[in-house]
């Protein structure tokens, strides 16, 4: 789910697991800093950190920490299992989708959208929902993933409008430009 390629090392996820699953038969209190130094966990997260191919991922894996629930854990390991069964079976990829978190805190506070903004987002709301769609076919092989997925929400009236407004990045490329940003929000 962190979008890391299939070129990443396997053993690099069994020795974060590894890490993570070392105390999980004690709720004790979360691990020192100093035992996660011992233990590498921040040159392991940006050796992990560096396969990811989507910037949300990489933050994500780099927000990581140990855990003790068994039961999280072999959640978080199965999941993991249908992602390496995805990207190495299927050629699955969320290709095209951008961070647009920045740019839509905007769009909610009213502020002006430049067009490549916006085409960046319908892009990313179209990948989005093939993700969903594409996940959702394959719920035999991949239930949890499916069940993540389930929790996409699909906006078509927002991709819709996006793509009305007639903003295509060929459209941008070929000379002509906007005198000033549209705002759709």
């Amino acid at each position: 789910m962190f979008g890391i390629n299939t070129d990443t090392p396997f053993y690099l996820n069994k020795q974060l697991s590894c890490i993570m699953m070392q105390r999980h038969r004690k709720a004790i209190e979360p691990m020192d800093d100093k035992s996660l130094e011992k233990l590498e966990f921040t040159e392991i997260t940006k050796i992990i950190a560096g396969y990811t191919s989507f910037s949300v991922g990489r933050e994500m894996v780099l927000n990581l920490k140990p855990i003790s629930d068994y039961h999280r854990i072999s959640t978080w390991l199965r999941q993991s299992q249908e992602a390496w069964y995805l990207l190495s079976v299927h050629n699955f990829s969320i290709g095209g989708a951008s961070d647009v978190r920045e740019v839509v805190r905007l769009a909610t506070l009213g502020k002006i959208i430049e067009p490549a903004s916006l085409i960046e987002i319908q892009r990313t709301l179209a990948v989005m929902r093939q993700v969903r769609t594409s996940l959702s076919a394959m719920s035999k092989e991949v239930p949890l993933l499916c069940h993540i997925a389930q929790g996409i929400t699909e906006l078509p009236d927002v991709e819709t409008a996006l793509s009305w407004t007639g903003l295509r990045p060929s459209w941008l490329l070929s000379g002509h430009n906007l005198e000033r940003p549209v705002r759709r929000w």
